[in-house]
């Protein structure tokens, strides 16, 4: 179960990071679901679940959220740092108007077989459909991965910067 609820967490933080706040909490639920949520990984789990829950607009339940958790929680790490982004979460906000907030392109991402199940249609925090998708802007298949191995051993990568190197000094001394 534990090991269940860390690959949930792990899709969680990675949807996070990708600007899907939305599923991002919804893989934490799911990892929450998992596991006992007075464990260190579940007090972890609510504390991501809260900043996606802030991210996406739900600034009232990840305040409810840091706040259980500074009460009952069993661990003291998880219940300092619930402490410190409730703070951080209830100072007072920066008035800025639109012209001054960072655009982010979203990124798309396989979420393997829950894509459908628990996928929605972007990660900003209005809810509003993708602009284009990222092939289109960058031309071509973004699932485009070259077929490059570069070798494991250091010793390997050494000599073949070595001869490398060699090949472009000769190359030099052939101009002259």
């Amino acid at each position: 179960r534990a090991l269940e609820a860390t690959r949930l967490y792990n899709k969680g933080i990675f949807a996070y990071s990708k600007g899907m706040y939305d599923d991002s909490v919804k893989w934490l639920q799911a990892a929450l679901e998992a596991i006992d949520e007075r464990t260190l990984l579940g007090g972890q789990i609510q504390i991501q679940m809260a900043l996606g829950y802030d991210a996406y607009g739900k600034r009232d339940v990840a305040l409810r959220l840091y706040s259980h958790l500074v009460e009952k929680h069993p661990d003291q790490g998880v219940k300092k740092k619930a402490a410190e982004l409730k703070y951080i979460l209830e100072a007072p906000k920066m008035e800025i108007g639109d012209d001054e907030r960072v655009q982010v392109l979203l990124l798309r991402d396989d979420f393997g077989g829950y894509r459908d199940r628990w996928g929605t249609q972007g990660g900003s925090t209005t809810g509003s459909e993708r602009e284009a998708p990222v092939e289109h802007e960058l031309g071509g298949d973004a699932n485009f991965v070259p077929n490059v191995r570069l070798p494991q051993n250091p010793m390997i990568t050494a000599a073949g910067l070595t001869i490398a190197a060699g090949i472009a000094v000769y190359s030099a001394t052939l101009v002259r």
